[in-house]
Parts: C-alpha cells; sequence; structure tokens
C-alpha cells in the first residue's frame, strides 16, 4: 500500500461542539493493523468551540489528526477541502455528529483491497440523541457481495440480503478510492442539502465495481441539530430541486440518459429527489400563498422531463399527479 495513509477520514464540521468529541474518539479508535490512516477535519467557520476541541484532538494524536478552518461556505465545499489534503489511498467521508465502529477500518479496508471495488460500503444503525445503540456483534453478516453495476444496485430494487447497507443516500458508511474520485473529477456540490447523494449517484454511475457487506459498522445520529432535521421548508425545495437539475444535467451531458435502463434509474432519483424535499408531508399539502408557485415551478420541470411522477411508487406518483395538475 505504500509508505503513505491507507485511509483518509474527512470530517467536515460546523458547531458540532455536541457530540464532535465521540466522533473523533470513534475514529482514534480504529485499528492499524489493516493499515494507517489520517483524519482531516475541517472547521467550516463554527461560532462555538468546534475549533478548540479540534486544534486540541490534534495536538494530542499529531500526525493522524490535522485540522484546518475556513470561512463558512457549506459542508459540500468543506468536504472539497478536505479531499484535496487527502493523501489516503481511500477516503471515509463521517458526520462530525456520528460514529464509527472500531472494527470500521479493519473489515472495510480488506474488502476493498480483495475486490478491486472504487466503493465499498457497510450497513448502518441509526440512534437519536446520546442514545448510542452499542457496537453490534460481529458476524452475522460475513463476507461482501460484489455488484458489477452499482448504479442498478444503489438506484434499483432492494431486494438484496444486504439490509439498508444499499438505501442509504448519504456518503457516509464507504470507503472510497481516491484516485477514482481525482481521475474522474468527482466533488460535491454547493447545494445546501443533497449534495452527498448527488455525489454517490455520480460515483456509482463511474465506477465498475461496489462492494458491500450488511455488517453495521456506522452509527448514524438522528436529532433536531442535524443539517437535514433543522433546515426550513424553502431550503429543502431549492435544494432538492437544484440536486435534481444538476443529476439530470450530469448524466445528459455524459451520454447516459442515451441508455434506457440508466434513464430509468436517474428519473426515479431525480423525481424522488423533488418528491421528498418538495412534495412530500406537510410540504405537499402547505396552504400558504407560495403554493401555486410551487405548483408552476413542479410543473416545469415535469415539461423538463426532469420531474417523471410516472417513475415513483403507485402512492407517490397519484398524489404527485393531483398536485401537479389539480392542486390538491
Amino acid at each position: 500500500m505504500g509508505c503513505g495513509p491507507s485511509v483518509s477520514f474527512l470530517i467536515p464540521v460546523f458547531n458540532g461542539e455536541r457530540h464532535l468529541l465521540d466522533c473523533l474518539e470513534s475514529i482514534a479508535s480504529q485499528s492499524t493493523a489493516a493499515g494507517n490512516w489520517e483524519c482531516i477535519t475541517v472547521d467550516d467557520g463554527s461560532t462555538d468551540s468546534t475549533g478548540e476541541i479540534l486544534k486540541n484532538f490534534s495536538r494530542k494524536d499529531r500526525g493522524r489528526f490535522l485540522y484546518f478552518s475556513q470561512k463558512n461556505s457549506g459542508v459540500g465545499r468543506a468536504r472539497n477541502a478536505a479531499l484535496e489534503m487527502a493523501k489516503g489511498k481511500y477516503v471515509a467521508f463521517v458526520d462530525a455528529d456520528d460514529l464509527l465502529s472500531p472494527h470500521f477500518l479493519r473489515i472495510l479496508l480488506p474488502i476493498a483491497e480483495n475486490s478491486g471495488a472504487e466503493i465499498v460500503g457497510c450497513a448502518h444503525r441509526n440512534f437519536s440523541g446520546d442514545a448510542f445503540p452499542g457496537a453490534s456483534q460481529l458476524g452475522r453478516h460475513p463476507g461482501a457481495k460484489i455488484f458489477t453495476d452499482p448504479l442498478s444496485a444503489v438506484l434499483g430494487p432492494r431486494r438484496h440480503f444486504l439490509g439498508n447497507a444499499l438505501r442509504t443516500r448519504f456518503v457516509w458508511g464507504r470507503l472510497y478510492n481516491r484516485k477514482f474520485l481525482e481521475r474522474n473529477r468527482l466533488r460535491f456540490s454547493a447545494i445546501p442539502i443533497g449534495e452527498d447523494a448527488l455525489l454517490r449517484t455520480q460515483a456509482a454511475a463511474l465506477a465498475r465495481r461496489l462492494a458491500v457487506t450488511a455488517e453495521p459498522l456506522y452509527f448514524h445520529r438522528k436529532h433536531s441539530a442535524s443539517t437535514m432535521s433543522s433546515s426550513g421548508g424553502a431550503i429543502r425545495r431549492e435544494s432538492s430541486i437544484a440536486c435534481a437539475r444538476e443529476a439530470h444535467g450530469w448524466f445528459a451531458e455524459r451520454g447516459f440518459l442515451k441508455d434506457a435502463r440508466i434513464q430509468k434509474l436517474i428519473h426515479r432519483f431525480c423525481s424522488k429527489t423533488i418528491y421528498d424535499g418538495y412534495v412530500r408531508g406537510k410540504r405537499f399539502r402547505d396552504p400558504s400563498r407560495g403554493r401555486e408557485e410551487r405548483r408552476g415551478q413542479l410543473r416545469e420541470l415535469f415539461l423538463e422531463g426532469i420531474f417523471t411522477p410516472s417513475s415513483l411508487g403507485i402512492c407517490h406518483a397519484l398524489r404527485s399527479r393531483l398536485f401537479l395538475h389539480f392542486g390538491l
């Protein structure tokens, strides 16, 4: 593997003082038996004690934890800054309030090396607040499944034995081959929400192999302070549209949409992204004065072929059509 680190853990942080130390300690607990690692942290203009926590931890564990700071620019740009500085053969994106199993690296790195996959992933467990479920007993899902059509694996039917390992729209819980990302110039978008779903989909389209284990090695914290939980409806709506537009444009420019199979998958991705951020639940029934404007915007996306209700499930497609055509 050479003299450099095997893996670069990349952590963007904005005002993450409450759970940041737990996250850093879960990375520090990673075994070096499979290979050396580094952790690059980027303080995205925090106004709390995040910077001091990161500085202190980097002083305590010199050489492995690297601290950088920037003006507040958003999570996508913070991840890109960390990626530019990474030296590992693989990179792993970690959210600052999440936790890794101490076996994350020990299990995933050999899978990456033995499979030749550009992307290697694991299952995850969600938990709320401080109610950490505890590291799972391992060995219940030994080995990994290899997919030679990664895009279909992550966007197609979920009929595999892998639990939620393929269901996440996020980039965490994965090892990405860094040269693969560099060669294809894959970087995060600047949109506030959904930038990781976009890169995950782009990477899956370009990768030749995806290897996934059903072992739960990543623990995702869900709480009101997270970006997805606290973002306002307007930000969600605009981000979902921007994500869908960028995805549709990116795939169209590269000729992917000429393939009917890929076109179907991307239509579903774009439509599901818009539905989740723009149509679903209370946002769908919101009687506010901007309702007709949003309906008009949705019609525009429909006419452009970016929003296709027929690509969604029956209930979601029906709800979308009722809103789109009748405002119901």
